[in-house]
């Protein structure tokens, strides 16, 4: 196909985190003192490289959005600025990535691009949208303003032409399980929530209650990629007391300080991800308290045994 001009050309922001989203109150929800150490103290576990999987998930959305971005164009041209995307996502990272994650990364883009050129398209109207900061309720302050960083917004066939939220989610896990736990999750509560409330949102586009979820379950070892596109609705009942939830959780973790006494939820040592259950990277703190802070850093790069060893509190 040649670069013929593209006749509709979606609204396209800088991607990224959108700064105060569901990613960064994911960890109160999990648990505070994950929150206190990460959101708070800046306590982080060093690594020698970025996790091959989280790097991945970057490339395809990044490669992902921007064929969105040109209405699923296949011309040389579309093709030069998804790779120049990619590109970009490897060399924003600080620390050095695995050898063969392009490669991995494009293989996937190359796969969702074959599969969904074959399909009815969206017709995407913006991509990599931002909304907020808004607050959740007109009694909070600007302090408690959330935002968030929508992958599109489009119309689908899948929805039978109807506006919705696009979501890409990368998973190691099966299609199916993936949908379930989206299905009711605070991360499209809180982007609908913002939706209504924020001046980018319904004001500008009008309603919507519909996600469309579009899941690449990856292909590990050479197999290829699978990829469904699920809508999900968040219903009035759920965003009644969804929105009261987070709500709640915002005002909560704003309250949270260095020396704050907070809960730890023992539950939650433990999570699945990629279909496997992984330890909390702050375990060995909360199990063995100073004598556990081997390895730990905090946000400007200094040991953490050095620092806790003049300043208390602490635990």
């Amino acid at each position: 196909m040649s670069d013929a001009p593209i006749p509709h050309t979606p609204l396209f922001s800088d991607g990224g985190a959108s700064g105060a989203g569901y990613s960064e109150l994911a960890p109160y929800l999990r648990c505070p003192k994950e929150y206190q150490l990460q959101q708070v103290r800046g306590v982080t576990v060093p690594t020698s490289q970025e996790r091959d999987y989280f790097v991945v998930g970057s490339l395809v959305h990044a490669g992902r959005n921007r064929w969105l971005a040109r209405n699923c164009d296949l011309g040389d041209e579309t093709w030069a600025l998804i790779k120049g995307d990619l590109t970009k996502v490897i060399e924003g990272y600080n620390l050095p990535v695995g050898r063969d994650v392009y490669d991995v990364g494009l293989r996937y883009v190359t796969e969702y691009v074959e599969h969904w050129s074959m399909r009815a398209k969206p017709r995407t109207l913006a991509v990599e949208y931002l909304l907020g900061p808004t607050t959740l309720d007109d009694e909070d302050g600007a302090e408690h303003a959330r935002t968030a960083r929508l992958d599109d917004i489009g119309e689908y066939p899948e929805t039978g032409g109807k506006l919705a939220i696009g979501e890409l989610k990368t998973t190691g896990s099966s299609v199916a399980d993936c949908v379930a736990e989206y299905t009711l999750h605070g991360q499209p509560i809180l982007q609908r929530v913002l939706w209504d409330r924020a001046p980018q949102g319904k004001a500008v586009w009008g309603g919507v209650d519909l996600f469309v979820l579009d899941v690449v379950r990856k292909g590990y070892q050479g197999k290829r990629c699978e990829f469904a596109r699920i809508p999900v609705q968040v219903t009035e009942q759920s965003l009644a007391w969804g929105s009261k939830w987070l709500r709640k959780a915002v005002r909560e973790s704003r309250q949270v300080k260095w020396d704050s006494d907070v809960e730890r939820r023992i539950s939650s040592c433990t999570r699945v991800s990629s279909g496997r259950r992984v330890p909390c990277q702050y375990r060995d703190l909360c199990q063995h308290g100073r004598s556990g802070a081997t390895g730990y850093r905090l946000a400007d790069g200094g040991l953490l045994t050095e620092y806790i060893g003049e300043v208390k509190p602490w635990d």
